[in-house]
């Protein structure tokens, strides 16, 4: 219970900042730190009261949510354009803004309806961490590809013609759609 009241609270965070409500926001997220820390799952909203980050408002929700697994502000969130981006805010390196330009400029449910198979390389760079988690959260299958974000890089990090051999032959293997190499700092695809 603990771990889907993390998620509802973040999410709402988010969203209340979104839309100037800093207070609320904060207050969600007081909520969600709190929560990481217990040592037990909340099965009644009176277990928290008087806790760091549980006011009266939120323990309100939490009750809400217990009996009915939702609430009206949830309900609201799930309806906003927020709700349809901030799976791919939540990624490492991608952040609020990087995710609304994203789902704009992409049309996200064609892309997740197609299920590409992409291969990616990212010569073991923080590309490792956020391309692979950008692609599956669009719904790819991701094949991963020196991914490790250790800085030691499997070969030449410029993606040029002479640098994507591997790459090409791992496309061609695993019948992928698409491969995706970056460079160190992942500014170029």
């Amino acid at each position: 219970m603990n771990e889907q009241l993390i998620k509802i609270f973040k999410n709402l965070s988010l969203y209340e900042a979104s839309i100037g409500r800093i207070f609320p926001s904060k207050a969600y997220t007081n909520a969600v730190n709190t929560l990481k820390n217990l040592d037990f799952e909340v099965t009644d909203a009176k277990q928290v009261a008087g806790f760091p980050g549980f006011g009266s408002g939120i323990l309100k929700k939490i009750e809400e949510y217990l009996a009915n697994g939702t609430f009206k502000r949830y309900e609201e969130y799930l309806q906003s354009d927020l709700a349809k981006y901030h799976e791919l805010a939540e990624i490492k390196g991608i952040g609020l803004n990087k995710a609304k330009a994203l789902f704009n400029y992409f049309d996200v449910e064609a892309v997740k309806a197609r299920q590409f198979k992409v291969v990616v390389d990212a010569v073991n760079s923080i590309g490792g961490e956020v391309i692979p988690a950008l692609l599956e959260r669009l719904g790819c299958q991701v094949v991963k590809l020196n991914c490790e974000p250790n800085g030691q890089f499997a070969h030449n990090p410029e993606p040029l013609a002479e640098n994507l051999t591997e790459i090409s032959k791992v496309i061609v293997e695993v019948g992928a759609d698409l491969g995706v190499v970056v460079d160190p700092d992942v500014d170029r695809l």
